[in-house]
């Protein structure tokens, strides 16, 4: 069972059937919980909950206050990100008002990529992807990072801060407050998905040092030249 909880703090993506259920509340001054949605819909109370999906509960309670709570069932090892067929090594819900990864059960490393994603406008088969695959997209061009030298402060303390910039900021919050973290090996970030990590103006782009390189190359043979004709001007 799944206990009832306001906010996202843990791994709230799921492989197997769930349920919400939620406590009547001991003392007098708390109000009751009098409604609860699934998805927009009347949820009740220990219904199981069986198909791959995402799910967004709200809970009302005697006084008016709104909360919600959002979780995902995957039951597929694979997922589609940016059309994409990919297995991550884990992957994980957070929330903009707590923007850290609790891995409880997942040991880092540094040549591990943390990707910022919401899912696509549906879920189902795709034709990159195969059936059932869980769709996803990163939330901007460059929400990514590699885990780097942080991996040994995750793991000793079980959970890794994200900094977000100001736009992705932005972006999370218009998507409701949540984004997933999908954790992929740096070999897949780069091969398979294009993420230029590790990259810099003389990988990235080679035809351009190399313009620069005979430029540089031309203008010191040119000053090599002009101290040589000078020195010959002298002598004469």
């Amino acid at each position: 069972k799944y206990h009832y909880k306001a906010s996202n703090n843990e791994n709230d993506i799921i492989d197997k059937d769930f349920m919400i259920t939620w406590d009547e509340p001991r003392d007098s001054y708390k109000a009751p919980i009098v409604k609860v949605t699934m998805n927009g819909a009347p949820y009740k109370k220990n219904d199981k909950i069986k198909d791959t999906g995402e799910y967004v509960f709200v809970f009302t309670d005697l006084a008016g206050n709104i909360s919600n709570y959002k979780i995902a069932i995957n039951k597929n090892k694979s997922i589609c990100l940016n059309n994409v067929g990919i297995t991550p090594k884990k992957h994980y819900l957070i929330s903009l008002e707590s923007p850290v990864i609790f891995n409880k059960d997942y040991k880092f490393t540094e040549d591990d990529v943390v990707v910022l994603a919401t899912t696509s406008n549906y879920f189902g088969g795709s034709s990159a992807c195969g059936e059932n695959a869980l769709n996803y997209r990163t939330i901007s061009g460059d929400s990514y990072f590699q885990v780097g030298a942080y991996a040994e402060y995750a793991n000793t303390n079980k959970k890794l801060p994200i900094n977000l910039g100001e736009e992705d900021k932005r972006l999370i919050k218009d998507l409701g407050g949540y984004v997933y973290a999908i954790i992929i090996d740096i070999d897949v970030a780069k091969d398979d998905l294009g993420f230029p990590i590790g990259e810099n103006f003389f990988t990235k782009d080679p035809l351009g040092w190399s313009l620069i390189f005979l430029s540089s190359a031309a203008v010191l043979y040119v000053g090599i030249r002009l101290i040589f004709f000078k020195k010959k001007v002298k002598v004469l």
